[in-house]
């Protein structure tokens, strides 16, 4: 270390010895701060947006004279924003990436449609991916709490089965139930990733599933990991509508769907159940696990 002090002192003495007045270094570019990816899209009615995300995850949306902020939101498939009173989803079919601006409910969930746009691309959404929880805070919480759970369960260990259906108002509720088939006791917390698999073998797309904490829960209500024994189930419900009037060109009865193609949180794999629905408007409702099957229908 005592060549290195020594050639300090010495550019100290000769800064000391200049006349000239110091210059401040340049700043250097920080990632964090670098400029936000801006992409335009063609909007329905002639009209355009252009979508500023920034790095950090954050979305500026101009539609016209408008600009609202939003912050990255959970998505089953694609990205979605929300902001105070709109959302953003982004979907990827083919060449082609399609957006959604809707207006939320009282649920936050996003229902009213305020613009449909589209624009090319080879594949991908141009934004940054979504922010990921620090391995120091999933540490700490793992810490925290050493045995207050069992492992999460997995699709090789459990078996789907519809439980219950019903029809209202237009609307299909399907109750699925998924059953510890293993002989270790598991849990399930928050939402199934569902597809609604097509005549074609494949997931209907573009098609959004909704996050809907469903009457069980309620808005306000947490949602809380349910404890599966050996043969024990988890509940939740696939609503869907037959009723078409969001999507142009859609008719009734809309596409068939053959099949729901599920998975658990944190898991890749998936197990599939037979259904027969038609449904409309491009979105279903998914709610999250619970313990009892019954539920009573808020509409």
């Amino acid at each position: 270390m005592k060549p290195f002090h020594g050639l300090v002192l010495s550019l100290l003495v000769l800064a000391g010895c200049d006349r000239q007045p110091a210059q401040a270094p340049a700043a250097q570019p920080s990632a964090a701060l670098s400029p936000p990816q801006t992409v335009a899209y063609a909007c329905d009615q002639d009209r355009q947006a252009e979508a500023s995300y920034g790095a950090d995850g954050a979305l500026a949306l101009t539609v016209g004279d408008h600009t609202w902020p939003m912050i990255p939101a959970d998505a089953v498939t694609g990205a979605r924003w929300t902001g105070e009173t709109l959302e953003w989803w982004v979907t990827v079919d083919g060449a082609q990436e399609s957006a959604v601006l809707r207006r939320l409910n009282s649920q936050r969930v996003g229902e009213a449609v305020v613009a449909r746009c589209v624009r090319p691309t080879d594949g991908g959404v141009l934004v940054p991916p979504p922010p990921v929880i620090p391995a120091s805070e999933t540490a700490t919480r793992t810490d925290a709490e050493p045995d207050s759970a069992e492992a999460p369960c997995r699709v090789s260990g459990l078996s789907l089965r519809v439980a219950s259906e019903e029809a209202a108002a237009g609307s299909r509720y399907h109750v699925l139930a998924v059953t510890n088939a293993g002989t270790s006791t598991c849990t399930l917390n928050g939402y199934a990733t569902v597809n609604l698999i097509g005549q074609n073998g494949q997931p209907r797309s573009p098609f959004r599933m909704l996050q809907d904490p469903g009457p069980y829960y309620g808005a306000s209500a947490a949602i809380v990991p349910v404890r599966l024994a050996p043969d024990a189930s988890a509940y939740f419900d696939v609503v869907t509508t037959a009723v078409a009037g969001e999507v142009a060109g859609e008719t009734e009865p809309c596409s068939g769907v053959v099949a729901l193609r599920v998975a658990v949180p944190g898991d890749t794999g998936t197990a599939q159940v037979p259904v027969q629905i038609n449904p409309c408007n491009q979105r279903a409702r998914v709610t999250p696990f619970r313990p009892s099957e019954e539920a009573a229908r808020g509409g």
